[in-house]
């Protein structure tokens, strides 16, 4: 080994120890401020972490097109063993859908009928702002997904979110072009649901599991494994209809919910964009 080499590293190796022995000191200490900004000033630590994540979103959006093109592609190959057996299984089941086709069509049809011997209003006040989902953060303490919209879009805080199978949560961060959703499955969330059978109201609350709780259920009653359950529109939360999960398992009066949706699987979303409020509030009584 060179002569002049082996002294610098003889005399680098003191200031290596040090720096190694003080790092964690340090890593501790910047934890500790960033921890002290955030409870002093809450609101100027959210525009930051919305400006961070709005700045890197186009890359995160750029770097997950190959990685969805090879995971799609990795996916097909595995599927391959397989396709016989789902296409004989997919005729029986385009048969079986054609005959609830035509008893739907049938049932539509007395529907508007009722509909409009009843005078009944209907429901047209929804329109939807689809996004694609750019990053997806599962954890034991907080769940949350970015979607490439926001307020340049017309997104706002509050409207629920939904895939191609159901409800998977609502916005509660907007910036200029992206967006956080809360999943229903996080500790956070509470969605006013009724059941599909019995019209029974209940409070789905998340627990960061993918089974959410079913909470608030009136002493009595009576609950099935397999029962379909939608949101209520209780409390302007969500809008009432939404499909949301079904009942996994019942254990007395407590029950587990087993969503239509997976969101850490979701690529696609919709965003419910009302046209009006959902309740319209009196206001006040003018003399």
């Amino acid at each position: 080994m060179d002569y002049r080499a082996y002294n610098f590293i003889r005399a680098a190796r003191p200031f290596h120890k040090l720096l190694q022995r003080f790092m964690f000191l340090g890593l501790v200490l910047v934890c500790f401020f960033i921890m002290l900004v955030g409870k002093l000033d809450a609101i100027l630590v959210d525009k930051l972490r919305s400006s961070v994540v709005g700045a890197l979103i186009p890359i995160i959006d750029v770097m997950s097109h190959p990685i969805a093109s090879v995971t799609e592609v990795i996916n097909d190959l595995a599927s391959l063993p397989g396709i016989r057996e789902t296409n004989i299984k997919l005729e029986r089941e385009n048969l079986y859908l054609r005959q609830w086709y035509l008893t739907a069509r049938k049932l539509q049809a007395e529907n508007n009928q009722l509909h409009a011997l009843l005078s009944s209003v209907s429901n047209t006040n929804r329109s939807y702002i689809t996004a694609r989902v750019v990053a997806s953060f599962s954890g034991p303490f907080k769940n949350s997904l970015i979607v490439n919209a926001g307020l340049g879009q017309g997104v706002k805080s509050g409207q629920a979110v939904l895939s191609q199978q159901g409800l998977i949560g609502r916005v509660v961060q907007v910036a200029e072009n992206t967006s956080r959703v809360l999943p229903i499955t996080d500790i956070k969330s509470r969605v006013p649901v009724v059941l599909e059978t019995n019209r029974l109201r209940a409070i789905m609350v998340g627990n960061n599991s993918s089974s959410p709780n079913l909470a608030y259920i009136p002493q009595g009653s009576q609950l099935i494994v397999g029962d379909r359950i939608y949101s209520s529109g209780d409390g302007d939360v969500f809008p009432a209809g939404l499909p949301v999960g079904v009942i996994l398992a019942v254990n007395g009066d407590e029950a587990s919910i087993q969503p239509f949706e997976k969101f850490n699987r979701v690529q696609f979303v919709r965003i419910v964009k009302l046209q009006q409020p959902i309740f319209i509030r009196s206001g006040p009584k003018v003399e």
